[in-house]
């Protein structure tokens, strides 16, 4: 899937032809299935795993990631509803987890930064000496407040998760796999708070640090950071090259490096080069490395740049999610939304659309 969608969707198909009843190639079908937008066709695959292993999950791994990806957030907001009961701690966390993911392709970062205390109080290891810092949650966190606009308390805190892993030493590849993911953060929030003054450093340890990690993701990281350096300089036409080489997978990779490899190319006049790079984006998964940016922030970009390529019905339909998407959201996000829903309206009148509800 990383590559290929239609690849994924054939090998899941044959591995059903031999195993008919393998709940994992029923999985890899449904996933493949959501990624590629066929909603429907998903869900019916995911039923038929539920059927098979009722033990397997719940709505809140297989309904709710669709819902979100749609866009239909009263749905997910149903399904994670606060006074729910789970089973197990497992499912709590999975439903904390979703519910600041929902929120946050909402706007709703001050609900979405509530509920990131709530994990990190969870999940905060007292028993380590010295205590192990929350990570998981510590990255969520940090998520939402560079989202929020507090760039610098976002550095502040992947900071802090850098030097403990600096001092831990983890075993072997992980320990590179954890400092080189907590640098990159620290780095694009610093850049996001206009600081470049070790964005250069930080780019050359990640660019000795990389091959040392596990994850062939991580040997590509320097060249993000490289990037928003050049595009703080003012050189996005060089910025767009060294996001392009950060770039692991388009669908599985850093996704954060799709949106910035797109800015740069709308800088530069290149919008038809945006929309082919962040349109991977969206198929890949909400999680793991597409954790930080939200498609929200994908459909923005996207509906700019159709509008720029002068493919207006595009835009429209990004416009339109955007719209209902942040209809609810904080106060910060209210420019943003007008600019869209203004741009929104002028394309269904110049097109002859049916005007869209605000």
């Amino acid at each position: 899937m990383a590559d290929s969608l239609p690849a994924a969707e054939r090998a899941a198909r044959e591995f059903l032809v031999l195993q008919p009843r393998s709940t994992g190639a029923r999985l890899a079908l449904a996933v493949t299935l959501e990624h590629a937008g066929r909603f429907d066709e998903a869900l019916t695959a995911y039923d038929s795993v539920l059927h098979l292993s009722p033990t397997t999950s719940d709505n809140i791994y297989f309904r709710v990631p669709m819902a979100t990806r749609r866009g239909d957030f009263a749905e997910a907001d149903a399904l994670l509803r606060p006074n729910q009961r789970h089973a197990t701690p497992a499912q709590q966390w999975g439903a904390w987890w979703w519910r600041s993911t929902s929120f946050r392709y909402q706007g709703r970062l001050r609900e979405a930064l509530a509920i990131a205390r709530e994990m990190r109080a969870v999940e905060y290891d007292s028993v380590t000496s010295p205590p192990r810092p929350p990570y998981n949650a510590s990255l969520i966190r940090g998520a939402v407040l560079l989202e929020m606009g507090h760039a610098r308390e976002a550095a502040a805190l992947f900071d802090s998760l850098a030097t403990f892993y600096a001092r831990d030493r983890l075993v072997g590849g992980r320990y590179a796999r954890y400092l080189c993911w907590t640098l990159t953060h620290r780095a694009s929030a610093l850049a996001a708070a206009g600081d470049t003054t070790v964005l250069q450093r930080l780019a050359d340890s990640l660019e000795v640090l990389g091959p040392q990690s596990s994850y062939g993701r991580d040997r590509r990281l320097h060249h993000h950071v490289r990037g928003l350096l050049l595009l703080a300089r003012g050189r996005p036409g060089e910025a767009a090259v060294e996001f392009r080489e950060a770039v692991f997978s388009p669908t599985y990779g850093y996704t954060r490096t799709n949106l910035e490899l797109a800015r740069a190319l709308m800088i530069i006049g290149r919008p038809r080069d945006a929309v082919a790079v962040l349109q991977p984006a969206l198929r890949g998964p909400l999680d793991a490395s597409n954790l930080y940016v939200t498609h929200t922030e994908l459909h923005e970009m996207l509906a700019r740049a159709f509008e720029a390529a002068g493919e207006g019905d595009s835009a429209v339909a990004h416009y339109r999610w955007v719209v209902h998407a942040w209809r609810r959201a904080d106060p910060e996000f209210q420019p943003r939304r007008d600019f869209a829903q203004r741009r929104l309206a002028a394309l269904e009148a110049r097109l002859g659309l049916a005007r869209s509800d605000p």
